[in-house]
């Protein structure tokens, strides 16, 4: 894996990070529009037909509601809309907050059926938090008098989560000190998954893990509702990763999910992962495995023996166990879940989505020297 060039500012590697994202195709997903939170604010408010203020710091307007925001940098963060909720005033909220979602149009309509029929049973509840997609909105409202409409506050925001929640990964791509690490939980029977491992994680190596400023992060979340096998996968890819490193975790890994209909339906799974070892490279098994000078075993046999070892003496299903634990309280449910930064990341096919995730976690943690503008990748240019 390339280390940053030390002899560069710091600023303009970041924006190379993004330049090399943004030219990575991954699935070919459709540009998102680039006007929701952690996009330019400017261009969210161009995009809403917000008012400005005439004087003062005071608050934008949309229609009839007050319209305030939240940024870091050039960015924006979040959204709150202020005012009586009449349906005029729902329908301008609801396409505000499509906008900011970056959803548009296809999430418009379900936002205003919610405000239509739930926002008047939640007056006087206090601030209450629903989830809208990836997404947190959060509603205090109180009924209006007589016959006028509940009034109150919206806020959007894209929640963020602590670096330590996550947990130890299983295995990383790239340096320890990257700025950005984006964090993959996925489940081994997964067919989704088998085509993140297979198809966008390849494309994040060309790309944005080539620059040295960015780490792919691998944790278990075994669907044990619906996949029988996934518990034993991850315990023999944890046992490889413990006892084989990363340099044999990551091929382990692609030959699991290549051969995820080999080992799907199995009803004891677990040889068969132990047996996937052979398929290795013998030399990456050689320089992972301790032989004597005189040793007259294979490096594969060696490692079939460690992992069957660890394998035996359930030295992984704590691990994996924990990984579950801590999907859990961060409501995990899905798989793949992909964050960049502590974000997560709604459409792991786009690239797009990915640099706006970078541009948020970078401006938001400060751990650029200065916030990167979201058309920096244009300012990047073609060279090197």
């Amino acid at each position: 894996m390339n280390r940053p060039d030390p002899t560069r500012p710091r600023a303009a590697r970041l924006i190379r990070v993004l330049a090399l994202l943004l030219a990575v195709p991954l699935l070919g997903a459709a540009a998102v529009q680039a006007q929701s939170i952690g996009d330019r604010l400017d261009i969210f408010l161009d995009a809403t037909g917000a008012i400005a203020p005439e004087d003062g710091p005071s608050a934008h307007r949309v229609g009839e509601l007050e319209l305030r925001t939240g940024s870091a940098g050039e960015l924006l963060t979040r959204v709150t809309l202020e005012g009586a909720f009449g349906p005029g005033a729902i329908e301008d909220a609801a396409s505000t907050l499509a906008i900011a979602t970056g959803y548009g149009a296809g999430i418009e309509e379900p936002i205003a059926r919610f405000l239509r029929e739930r926002l008047g049973g939640m007056a006087g509840q206090g601030p209450v938090r629903v989830g809208v997609e990836a997404y947190t909105l959060e509603l205090d409202v109180r009924a209006g008098e007589d016959d006028a409409p509940p009034s109150g506050r919206l806020t959007l925001s894209l929640p963020r989560v602590e670096a330590e929640a996550f947990g130890p990964p299983v295995a990383t791509l790239g340096p320890d000190d990257a700025d950005v690490v984006v964090r993959a939980f996925s489940d081994f029977q997964c067919p989704a998954c088998r085509r993140y491992a297979l198809e966008i994680v390849p494309s994040l190596e060309d790309g944005l893990l080539a620059s040295g400023e960015v780490r792919l992060a691998f944790h278990h979340l075994p669907l044990t509702s619906i996949h029988a096998n996934a518990v034993p996968a991850a315990e023999a890819a944890q046992c490889v990763a413990d006892r084989l490193g990363d340099d044999v975790f990551w091929p382990y890994h692609d030959l699991v999910f290549e051969r995820q209909q080999a080992w799907s339906s199995l009803g004891e799974p677990t040889p068969y992962f132990v047996r996937l070892l052979r398929d290795l490279d013998e030399t990456l098994l050689a320089e992972a495995v301790a032989l004597g000078a005189d040793a007259d075993t294979s490096p594969a046999d060696r490692a079939v023996e460690e992992i069957s070892a660890c394998l035996e003496a359930g030295d992984a299903r704590a691990d994996v166990q924990a990984a579950l634990d801590r999907a859990a309280m961060l409501r995990l449910s899905s798989t793949p879940s992909v964050f960049v930064g502590g974000y997560r990341l709604d459409r792991f096919g786009s690239a797009d989505a990915y640099a706006r995730l970078v541009r948020l976690h970078l401006a938001v943690t400060g751990e650029a020297e200065a916030a990167v503008p979201a058309d920096a990748e244009a300012d990047a240019g073609a060279g090197d």
